[in-house]
């Protein structure tokens, strides 16, 4: 089978053999694969792995009889495999298990990666697989995961229904953040990037838009969602945030950002996301099935062979690109 693997900070295209089934695993052929502008750093640091975490495709082989049922369906998978008999996997918090292991993607930690989707065939465990309608094409189930984080961001917050919330960041989970936000009754958002296309984006979503922080100093959000992550990003953040409000990383990085106590002056916090739980993907499912959720954002779709045309998009600003096996 043709796949998109990572070799030496770039990526080539390779025949390799196709999966092989062991207990509890499904076979699954990709029909769509996302990739994300935010996700490429991880993407790539996946050496010698097939990349791509946002997967779409229909079951085609089980190895148990408990799975037979799923063969034939079309499935979004949750991309993370874990150890499921530790204190967080079975108190339903399994982003926080130290067995965690993505699909496709090296997180910050250095841990390596499973195979991912960008690929013709993929096997994942049963239990992974989230069986979907046929009312939602491809692209737009590619984007359950990313509403799922986005989802698992916006729960992090105790003020949301007809509070005022902020969003930094211009890559796809920024964009599903600002819908998600108002599906769940934010009065507004804030959304905050340079780049037109992206805050026209945002604006069709339901944001209000702006290039850069406004002059007059701290606004008053109560929540201030930080997609970048960075020192300026972090700064801009709290700079946003009122006194008893929340600033919640929703990525996470090796840059050292400097804080004064002062900046926590009034109760402020700063908190962040483990990742989306198995609750936050089917959630996402439902609402995107019913029309809650629209998938703007799901981007061009291009072949395994054009993988590169792909890649360009992303490193010129895209949010987002979808593979085609």
């Amino acid at each position: 089978m043709k796949a998109l693997i990572a070799k030496e900070a770039a990526l080539t295209l390779e025949e390799r053999e196709a999966p092989r089934l062991t207990s509890g695993e499904i076979l699954v052929r990709v029909s769509a694969c996302g990739l994300s502008r935010e996700d490429l750093p991880g993407l790539l640091q996946a050496q010698g792995k097939i990349i791509g975490r946002e997967i779409t495709g229909i079951v085609k082989e089980a190895a148990d009889a408990r799975f037979e049922a799923f063969v034939g369906k079309r499935v979004v998978l949750i991309p993370y495999r874990t150890c499921e008999g530790c204190l967080y996997c079975r108190t339903n918090r399994k982003p926080l298990c130290e067995s965690l292991v993505w699909q496709g993607y090296a997180d910050t930690q250095g841990k390596q990666a499973l195979d991912g989707g960008a690929a013709e065939w993929i096997k994942v465990w049963g239990a992974q697989a989230l069986p979907v309608d046929d009312g939602l094409s491809d692209a737009q189930l590619g984007c359950v995961p990313v509403y799922a984080a986005a989802l698992a961001a916006a729960r992090k917050s105790e003020y949301l229904y007809a509070e005022h919330t902020a969003v930094l960041g211009s890559g796809a989970l920024g964009l599903a953040l600002a819908e998600v936000l108002r599906s769940m009754g934010s009065a507004a958002v804030l959304y905050i990037d340079e780049d037109k296309s992206r805050t026209e984006m945002a604006q069709s979503l339901g944001a209000r838009c702006a290039k850069v922080l406004p002059e007059d100093g701290r606004v008053g959000y109560r929540t201030v969602f930080d997609t970048v992550c960075t020192a300026s990003s972090q700064r801009t953040a709290l700079e946003l945030t009122r006194e008893k409000g929340s600033v919640i990383n929703c990525a996470c990085g090796k840059e050292e950002v400097p804080y004064l106590l002062r900046d926590l002056n009034g109760e402020r916090s700063i908190c962040s996301v483990g990742g989306p739980q198995e609750k936050d993907y089917y959630d996402a499912l439902r609402m995107l099935a019913a029309g809650r959720l629209s998938a703007s954002f799901a981007g061009r779709a291009y072949s395994l062979a054009d993988f590169d045309e792909a890649i360009k998009d992303l490193c010129h600003g895209a949010p987002r690109a979808v593979v085609m096996p």
